[in-house]
């Protein structure tokens, strides 16, 4: 494209328009160009307007301009903001004594002529080597050696060629000189777009091309940031945009009112100085009145010390919102979120006038002033740290056709606004530092506009919804645009897109219901055939050669040619012509039988789904008396296992109390036995009252429990004479 646009240039300076006019019309001729979808859509649009709505012109691309083309289309379609501009100022009688409207200086550029086709030339031969490695490199999609690749903009259907087309049909109107403003203001961002709603608003032809060159021009003049040809951020533009035209507008309403205050109103301006200071608002300095209220909105900022509990406020004006964004949300929870309470703590407490010191406190937003035009910026681009760069967040965002502010303030105008989409900004890209940007913009009476560039092309109305940023491909939404609204208006859209979509759908009925008359008006022609004759075999092979094998015995007679058979003709059977009687009455017996095939159709569907039925009721019964029987069965075996557990029990006890009865019974001399020795414990509380120190039931208790009494070693000494060991029978106990 920047060869196409070097051309252009090239072609586009004053001297160049008279020579255009002296080129045969031949040449003239030569220039074929396609009709678009949009020029079919206003062929029977009538005659022009004066507001200049119903004009439709793209703008010209000098290179990585595309972020200035879309955000000033979707300015130039805000009705409120464009009629503001070009309303302010106006003219004084002493500008234009003779009162000639003021036009913009616009050049009209002769339309670019096509390169004449390349001659082909004849190429030699190839052999079977280059013809495989030509097919190789066209499998892999590689340019053919020895052939000029096929540039985009020669490709049909793609937006580089429709943009080519825009410029090779025309008309273009340049705005590229230096015009001198009789509006008492220096040339500035305000003036300049200025002239291209001028411009676009005045122009006799409803489609072509603008250069916005001069615009360009004044911007980058005044802000160092965008003089560089690089990828620029659409949004910081239309923040600078706007900042530059109210700081415009205010200081020329101040510098009048001054000339005013001191040379009373004999300036034509007066009219013009009352709209702009006219509905006067406390938020806004030092003048107030459209420009104010088009983009500009309020927020405050509620905190409230969590210690001492005092809330304090503070108002701030906004051009856009900024909303964060998270995975698979949308607009309506990203506002919400917007004026959520937020909790100031650890690093980020608040410093509290009425304590003295950081406090904890809690944080909330709310809109205490909406403005006639909301727009809204999805943080699509986010810095990581990881990867020291910016990102695009490709998360799934959907926004509404209507909208409605909640969480307003208190004492807010006109909490219930309603707000319809009517302009939509996508960047097609990556990330943040190249891409592409085209809008979308709703129009009053053409519906929605696709706009890239010098490309203009009529869209659907669910088109606007492939920019969630789910879709394949690189397309998101970036810039909302809503415009207030009313919900008569909004019924009143509603009932006119149901009027058309049953109108479409009526059209389409009778179009088919027209067809299938005629199918059944058709009268049925007879079709004359001709019979096939019977060929005989003989004469079938009499082709063929034969060679002779053996000699011919067989007698021939003189006249041995027999004269062929004449073959009956093949009647023809004559089908009769069905009247529309007929017809009828054979098309009402087959819907008959469709139906009654249909009946029965949904009678033994009934009575499968009764044997279903049936069966599944079956099915469940066995299943539950299945369920008793484990239930039953599992009983049973825990019945036994308690009865054997018990008898276990009874059989232990038995011979718990035969052994001990035993052990009673073992002699004199039974403590000897080793087999039937006492444990520790039990020998100490038999020989403890050997001791000296004859301690209670708790001194013995201790001995039981502890094993070790508090004369260990005195009893030790003792026992050891005797018996020769520390354990022993229990029969001492």
């Amino acid at each position: 494209m920047p060869s196409l646009f070097n051309k252009i240039k090239s072609s586009g300076t004053p001297s160049a328009a008279p020579a255009a006019k002296d080129l045969p019309a031949k040449k003239k001729d030569d220039i074929t160009t396609e009709i678009t979808p949009l020029e079919k859509m206003l062929q029977n649009a009538g005659p022009l307007t004066q507001d200049g709505r119903d004009r439709f012109l793209g703008f010209e691309n000098f290179g990585n301009t595309c972020y200035c083309n879309s955000i000033v289309q979707a300015l130039l379609h805000s009705d409120q903001f464009r009629d503001g501009v070009l309303n302010y100022p106006s003219l004084s009688p002493a500008d234009t004594p003779n009162g000639p409207p003021y036009k913009p200086n616009v050049t009209i550029r002769p339309p670019v002529t096509p390169a004449a086709p390349a001659v082909p030339q004849k190429q030699p031969k190839l052999s079977s080597a280059q013809i495989l490695k030509q097919r190789q490199a066209i499998n892999a999609g590689q340019p053919v050696p020895g052939q000029q690749p096929v540039k985009p903009e020669d490709k049909p259907d793609t937006p580089e060629y429709k943009k080519k087309q825009a410029m090779l049909k025309g008309p273009i109107l340049e705005l590229a000189q230096e015009s001198h403003v009789p509006f008492g203001m220096d040339e500035c961002t305000f003036t300049g777009l200025k002239d291209i709603f001028m411009a676009v608003s005045q122009s006799n032809a409803r489609t072509g091309v603008l250069s916005p060159q001069r615009f360009l021009e004044i911007f980058k003049r005044d802000n160092e940031m965008f003089q560089s040809s690089n990828h620029q951020d659409a949004h910081e533009f239309l923040r600078l945009v706007l900042t530059d035209v109210i700081a415009s507008v205010d200081n020329h309403a101040k510098r009048v009112q001054d000339q005013i205050g001191t040379n009373g109103s004999a300036n034509g301006l007066a009219d013009s100085l009352h709209n702009v200071l006219s509905n006067g608002s406390a938020y806004n300095s030092p003048g107030t009145g459209w420009v104010h209220d088009v983009f500009e909105g309020v927020v405050t900022s509620e905190t409230k010390c969590l210690t001492c509990e005092t809330a304090s406020q503070r108002d701030q004006t906004f051009l856009d919102l900024s909303i964060a964004l998270d995975e698979h949300t949308s607009v309506t929870s990203c506002l919400r979120k917007f004026s959520a309470e937020e909790m100031l703590c650890e690093r980020d407490k608040f410093q509290c006038d009425h304590c003295g010191g950081l406090q904890e406190a809690e944080k909330r937003m709310k809109v205490k002033k909406l403005p006639k035009v909301l727009t809204l910026h999805l943080n699509r681009f986010k810095y990581t740290e990881d990867y020291s760069r910016v990102q695009k967040l490709f998360h799934r965002v959907v926004y509404p056709y209507h909208l409605r502010m909640f969480h307003t303030a208190d004492g807010a105008e006109d909490p219930d606004r309603l707000y319809e989409l009517y302009a939509v900004i996508v960047h097609i890209g990556g990330n943040g530092y190249h891409g592409h940007y085209v809008s979308i913009i709703k129009t009053k009476d053409r519906g929605w506009l696709l706009f890239d560039d010098e490309m203009v092309e009529p869209v659907d109305k669910h088109f606007v919804r492939n920019f969630f940023g789910d879709k394949p491909g690189m397309a998101t939404a970036y810039l909302l645009f809503y415009q207030e609204t009313t919900f008569e208006k909004v019924r009143a859209e509603q009932e006119a897109e149901g009027r058309e979509e049953v109108r479409l759908a009526t059209e389409a009925a009778n179009i088919a219901h027209e067809e299938s008359d005629k199918a059944d008006d058709t009268s049925l022609s007879r079709q004359k055939t001709q019979p096939t004759p019977i060929i005989a075999d003989q004469e079938q092979m009499s082709s063929l050669a034969h060679a002779r094998t053996a000699p011919d015995l067989t007698p021939q007679a003189p006249n041995s040619a027999q004269a062929p058979v004449p073959t009956p003709p093949v009647p023809t059977p004559i089908t009769p012509v069905k009247s529309k009687d007929e017809l009828k009455r054979e098309k009402k017996e087959r819907e008959a039988a469709e139906k009654a095939a249909e009946k029965a159709a949904r009678q033994q569907e009934k009575e499968n789904a009764k044997a279903k039925d049936k069966e599944m009721r079956e099915y469940e019964r066995k299943r539950r008396e299945q369920a008793l029987s484990m239930i039953s069965a599992r009983r049973e075996e825990q019945a036994e296992l308690e009865r054997v557990l018990e008898e276990s029990k009874k059989s232990a006890a038995k011979e718990d109390s035969a052994r001990k009865k035993d052990e009673g019974n073992g002699g004199a001399f039974g403590f000897l036995d080793r087999s039937k020795r006492g444990s520790k414990s039990g020998s100490r509380k038999g020989f403890g009252l050997f001791g000296k120190d004859k301690n209670s039931d708790d001194a013995s208790a201790e001995v039981l429990i502890n094993g070790d009494g508090p004369d260990k070693e005195k009893i030790k000494g003792r026992l050891s004479i005797g018996l020769g060991r520390k354990k022993s029978s229990n029969v001492l106990s």
